[in-house]
Order: C-alpha cells, then structure tokens, then sequence
C-alpha cells in the first residue's frame, strides 16, 4: 500500500516537474499576490516562421500565464510574404512581432514601461 502511494506521488512529480514545483511553492510563500508579466522572445527563421508562430501560440494556449503571458517574435531576415501571413497569424492573439532594432521599445511597450512612464515616477 506505501509502496504505491510513493509510486504515485513519484510518478506526479516527475510528470509536473519538482524544479516547477519547488518554484511555484516558493513564489507563492515569498511574494503572495504578486504577479510578475512575462515576455517570451523568438527570432524567427525564414523556412520555419510558421511552425515557430504556431508552436509557441500552442504553448500559450496550453500553459497560460504559466509559461508566458506575451509572445515577441522578431522578424529580420524573413521574406514580405512570410512576415505578411506571420502578421495574419498573430492578429488577436498575445502574439506580437517587431524588427530587431525596434525591440527594446517593443518590449518596454509590452510591459508597460515607456520612457514617459519613467520621467513621470
């Protein structure tokens, strides 16, 4: 019967992951309340642009807020047609795309920190 029970809460925690695990009690003791947004960056490649879009959309869709609560892909080096139909892709989605020289303001955007916001704290 013991032997069973450890096989089980074994066989949970290595499905959850204890790293995961360890980290989400200790957030939830340290900082109660406190929720912290979170930016995923991707550079996408040319012959995968789609695939990559779609992957991390998935990964939203299943994870949530646990994985990432917005997705920045940067677009250099892709063709105008793919970047067309990756623009298609992402329109009502947490999905944002942005070249590389526009990232840090794309980013700040997303999270809510502009340079106003700044001089005005």
């Amino acid at each position: 019967m013991i032997d069973t029970i450890f096989l089980t809460v074994a066989v949970v925690f290595a499905a959850l992951g204890i790293c995961d695990f360890i980290h989400t009690v200790k957030s939830a003791f340290l900082f109660p309340g406190v929720k912290t947004e979170s930016v995923c960056i991707v550079f996408l490649r040319e012959e995968y642009a789609l695939c990559q879009l779609r992957f991390f959309a998935a990964k939203l869709r299943w994870y949530g807020s646990e994985y990432c609560d917005k997705i920045l892909a940067v677009t250099d080096g892709l063709s105008e047609t793919t970047a067309a139909s990756c623009e298609r892709f992402c329109y009502g989605a947490n999905l944002y795309l942005c070249r590389f020289g526009e990232l840090s303001d794309k980013l700040n955007c997303l999270i809510g920190e502009t340079d106003e916001g700044k001089q005005n704290a």
